[in-house]
């Protein structure tokens, strides 16, 4: 749902098939009905090099239904972006101080564009503010707004942190954290994988001791 609104990456033949979407919208208007074979077939005589199978799937990439399936076509209002969707939803939770102009355009693009983009993005935000500042009072708040949004799956979210209120709490109210004992978790775990094989516990324990920094 949310993402199907975001704006996609075009590669190969896909892309070809955009010099045409002005003719493929006006014709969709004049024949409802209009058959995919037909549409292929006047195409071709446009200069479309596509085969009728290409066609077909390009349409599917696209969200355009052509004939019954038209009337739940969402015909995309841009082109050409560089973003995929997973790309594009990393900026809604992304500081915008470290977003470039082009990123910025892009939020402000997507919140335009839909209700439910514009709502998703205030949710993430707001979450990312409470992260950032320490604010786990407004986190039940923020769980109650999430979940009755309308959004499934920002409501999915936010069910799943009830799950583990308390502890997310902490993390968003304490300034205590167990960040440090990971880090020589994960330090330990790199210079075993690195000696696996080759060396035992002793010089292990002498690499850890030794340079615990």
């Amino acid at each position: 749902m949310v993402m199907q609104a975001l704006s996609r990456r075009f590669h190969g033949e896909r892309k070809m098939l955009e010099q045409y979407f002005p003719y493929i919208n006006r014709r969709m208007e004049e024949a409802p009905a209009l058959y995919l074979k037909t549409l292929w077939n006047e195409l071709k005589q446009l200069g479309y090099q596509g085969a009728y199978t290409t066609l077909s799937e390009a349409l599917t990439y696209y969200d355009i239904r052509i004939g019954k399936k038209a009337s739940q076509s969402k015909f995309p209002q841009r082109t050409g972006s560089f973003f995929k969707p997973s790309q594009a939803a990393m900026l809604f939770i992304a500081a915008k101080d470290k977003l470039g102009r082009i990123q910025l355009k892009m939020i402000d693009d997507l919140r335009n564009k839909s209700d439910e983009l514009r709502k998703t993005y205030a949710l993430a935000e707001a979450f990312r503010q409470m992260m950032t500042n320490k604010l786990g009072d407004q986190l039940k708040h923020w769980i109650d707004r999430a979940r009755a949004s309308g959004i499934r799956e920002m409501a999915a979210f936010a069910t799943g942190l009830l799950t583990d209120y308390q502890a997310i709490w902490n993390a968003m109210s304490l300034h205590w954290s167990n960040g440090p004992v990971e880090g020589n978790v994960n330090k330990l775990k790199t210079i075993k994988r690195q000696m696996y094989g080759r060396a035992g516990f002793d010089l292990l324990k002498k690499r850890l001791v030794l340079a615990p920094s």
